[in-house]
């Protein structure tokens, strides 16, 4: 009984191996056979894990053609030269291997800048009750406003282009051009007298009885910078620079004026600055998640070497040098620039467009008014102040 039993038992696990065999094949478990969905192992025995140093993989290895996470295309990794990427275009959405540094070979800009000088302001004659002869007994008494020659904005532009060397280094060279000119005139009638605030105190006489005057003021600057550029870091939403280079700056101030009444009498001051120096300084900015909108600051500083030539000169109609001298010293000038502003840019930014407002500080200069103070006072030790310019700046930019 016992032999019969067994020998039915081995014919139905027979029967059963026949049937379940096949089946299996066709459901086969997550080991074997295609995937039927992502993630499963493909068909066939399942790939060795490598041995390392320390022996077999841990438990968790998955072969080289799956992982946990999706793999990254290598040109997507961080420091992938551009030319994986192009520099013609970025690659799709433009989250390219450049999307970190700079994906372009080529960028040319040109800014329109509304400045205004400021602390160079230059009085020059006022309202008096009565003559004013040499020497003065006491000061004269003003009745009218002040003659002055004060900054008003002006348009201004800077210009230049960007070679990139790779992703995170780039050169760049831009020339600004700056001219101001700023008029004024003033009247007054008898018994009052004009009091010239430009002339040489002992100069004055009874023959100095002024009604009109008028006077100009120009400040004109010129600037070539040359920068060498670096990435510090950079993120999906932000880059951070640093910058080194050398500028060029000449400055040039012209004073005219003009007193008149029987006869006229001229007061004609001209301040030149020439200079080479270098400069450093950082940049940054910050950009929405679509990177279209975007942030950015400057603070730049400049150390100048360069020499001040000024010279001034008074002048009547009967008499063509009343007062004339001249100066020249060598001085140092540090400048700071400071920039901020907003922009938007292009889908993968070859055309951008940013807007801010800038502040040009020189410091250690010597301004119109106070070379007119010291010749009145013939005292010409220490002389240096600060000028200043700020206004609107527009930038359009192509990188190619």
């Amino acid at each position: 009984m016992k032999t019969s039993i067994s020998s039915w038992f081995v014919a139905a696990l027979g029967v059963l191996a026949l049937t379940v065999g096949p089946a299996m094949g066709q459901y086969p478990g997550p080991a074997y056979g295609p995937a039927p969905y992502p993630g499963m192992m493909p068909a066939g025995p399942p790939p060795m894990a490598p041995q390392g140093p320390m022996g077999a993989a841990p438990a968790y290895f998955v072969g080289p053609s799956y992982s946990l996470q999706q793999a990254t295309p290598v040109s997507h990794l961080a420091g992938a030269s551009c030319e994986e990427c192009g520099h013609d275009k970025c690659a799709g959405d433009c989250s390219s291997c450049c999307e970190c540094g700079w994906c372009y070979r080529v960028g040319v800009f040109a800014d329109f800048l509304y400045l205004r000088p400021r602390d160079a302001e230059v009085a020059y004659a006022v309202p008096v009750n009565g003559p004013v002869v040499s020497p003065l007994t006491q000061p004269p008494i003003e009745v009218g406003r002040v003659g002055m020659t004060d900054g008003e904005f002006r348009a201004a532009f800077r210009a230049g282009f960007t070679y990139v060397i790779d992703p995170y280094r780039s050169v760049t060279a831009q020339y600004t051009m700056f001219e101001s000119n700023m008029t004024d005139s003033i009247s007054t009638a008898a018994p009052n007298v004009l009091y010239s605030l430009v002339a040489h105190p002992a100069t004055f006489t009874a023959g100095n009885q002024m009604l009109d005057a008028s006077a100009s003021h120009s400040i004109d600057f010129d600037l070539i910078d040359v920068d060498y550029r670096s990435m510090i870091d950079c993120g999906d939403t932000w880059q951070t620079n640093f910058l080194v280079g050398v500028r060029w700056a000449q400055l040039e101030q012209q004073f005219r004026s003009t007193f008149s009444a029987a006869g006229t009498e001229n007061v004609d001051t001209n301040i030149f600055f020439d200079g080479l120096g270098v400069r450093a300084g950082l940049e940054g900015e910050r950009y929405t998640v679509s990177r279209r909108w975007l942030a950015y600051g400057k603070l730049i500083g400049t150390l100048m070497a360069g020499e001040f030539k000024a010279d001034y000169r008074q002048s009547r109609s009967f008499d063509p040098t009343v007062v004339q001298t001249s100066w020249e010293a060598g001085r140092l000038v540090p400048i700071l620039d400071l920039e901020l502003g907003v922009g938007w840019q292009s889908k993968c930014g070859t055309w951008r467009i940013t807007c801010g407002y800038m502040f040009n500080s020189w410091f250690n200069v010597v301004k119109t008014d106070d070379w007119i103070e010291r010749v009145k006072q013939s005292n010409f030790v220490d002389l240096g102040d600060t000028l200043t310019f700020d206004g609107l700046v527009a930038r359009v930019e192509g990188r190619f």
